[in-house]
């Protein structure tokens, strides 16, 4: 990750807690302190940064409240339906253990009353569509131009998912609203956003490339299915065995420099154990104990006959051979880079050149890992790299140890594939 959440200050707000539960909860946020990078309060009313729910969501009216970052349910122990949920009575350790994991995503976005500051200097209150009407006329279609800034990204934390599937093609707004999940309001105030910077294409109505029916069946809802169980599933346990005849498979082909982390992507997020080619390092020039020499292997069960298979290549170049044969059918490819590296940009033009054949037709991110150790090049340089390739390719920072940070490449892979005709 970019961004370290040490001195952050953030806000919870129980919702259908008891006072005896607030003042536990508050409690365990004094004497925790000191397990916790960010400073937190309780807040009863207003922006807040995380939702804790004493009851099911279903049954809170949180219309008013779609703008908080987080949630973060409370439920009896014997309920058993949440496997994210704090059980009742609420427990010291878990408490600060769900807060520790919640602060590293939070501090990749601003708060909710950032969320309603202008994310680019030209979009301003005066430009931003009012709650309920629009800017864009009902036929207009959408398509990005280019990866939109980090600063334009991090405005709100549907940015991200948004962008992700108006890169593969033009949308219109019902079809953006549906795909993503969206609001209409919260979609059109992002396309403002996205006019005032210069990089959204916006297009009249014309004929659709198949009818939508049709594109229904191709697009097979990819992105929801690989959230719910890629976030229910806990790493390396036994998938419910199939028969291979009703399996759908789509493969990921995660690529990059030795050392980018692509081994250490594959089996944070994958199922089962995964398959690794790692051998003893014998190469001075790399800063690695082990290095892959072959390919490895992991895998992501959606349920329902669907997986996602995982592949990641050999980094050295003496491997290059081995680079397109294994992208050979891939639903869509990951490049990892490592920005500590002495030249990052140099090493991310040796894999656009090697796939400079399939880029432009592909489903493809760009992750850039150990940003914290090197700032520099930013996000928006390597965005600009692929941009200057007429490249419309995401960009993001990443911890491959994350397991949420290496589920957001492979969401944004699979919202490509959802949306490109």
């Amino acid at each position: 990750m970019s961004a370290s959440p040490a001195g952050l200050r953030l806000k919870l707000r129980p919702i259908h807690l008891s006072e005896r539960e607030i003042a536990t909860i508050d409690a365990f946020l004094r004497v925790g302190r000191h397990r916790l990078e960010c400073e937190w309060s309780v807040v009863l009313d207003g922006p807040c940064d995380v939702l804790m729910l004493g009851r099911p969501q279903h049954e809170c009216a949180l219309a008013e409240h779609a703008d908080a970052p987080a949630i973060l349910p409370v439920q009896a122990s014997k309920d058993g339906q949440d496997a994210d949920a704090l059980a009742r009575p609420l427990q010291y350790d878990a408490f600060v253990d769900a807060l520790s994991g919640l602060e590293r995503t939070l501090s990749m976005s601003p708060s909710p009353a950032a969320s309603s500051m202008p994310v680019t200097a030209e979009v301003t209150a005066e430009t931003a569509p009012a709650h309920g009407t629009l800017s864009f006329g009902p036929q207009a279609r959408f398509r990005l131009r280019r990866w939109p800034p980090a600063a334009l990204l991090g405005a709100h934390r549907y940015n991200i998912r948004l962008a992700s599937f108006m890169s593969g093609r033009h949308l219109g707004m019902e079809e953006l609203v549906r795909l993503s999940n969206v609001d209409k309001v919260l979609c059109d105030r992002f396309l403002v956003a996205l006019r005032a910077a210069a990089i959204l294409d916006v297009k009249p109505a014309d004929t659709a490339p198949f009818p939508p029916a049709a594109r229904a069946r191709r697009h097979d809802r990819l992105v929801a299915p690989l959230t719910r169980r890629a976030r229910a599933v806990r790493p390396h346990s036994r998938p419910p065995r199939l028969e291979r005849s009703a399996m759908k498979d789509f493969k990921i082909v995660f690529t990059g420099p030795p050392g980018a982390g692509k081994t250490t992507a594959i089996t944070t997020l994958s199922d089962t154990r995964p398959v690794v080619t790692d051998v003893r390092n014998t190469d001075v020039k790399l800063s690695k104990d082990n290095t892959t020499v072959g390919l490895d292997f992991g895998l992501i069960d959606l349920g329902n006959g669907q997986s996602v298979r995982l592949f990641g290549t050999p980094g050295q170049p003496r491997f290059k051979f081995m680079w397109r044969v294994i992208a050979t059918d891939a639903l869509g490819l990951v490049i990892l880079n490592d920005n500590s590296l002495p030249d990052p940009l140099a090493e991310l033009a040796v894999y656009l050149d090697a796939y400079k054949d399939i880029l432009p037709a592909t489903n493809c991110v760009v992750g850039v890992g150990r940003m914290a150790q090197r700032a520099s090049p930013s996000i928006d340089d390597y965005s600009d790299v692929l941009s200057g390739r007429g490249l419309m390719v995401p960009v993001l920072p990443v911890d491959v140890r994350n397991r949420d940070d290496v589920l957001m490449l492979v969401e944004i892979v699979l919202a490509q594939a959802e949306t490109r005709a």
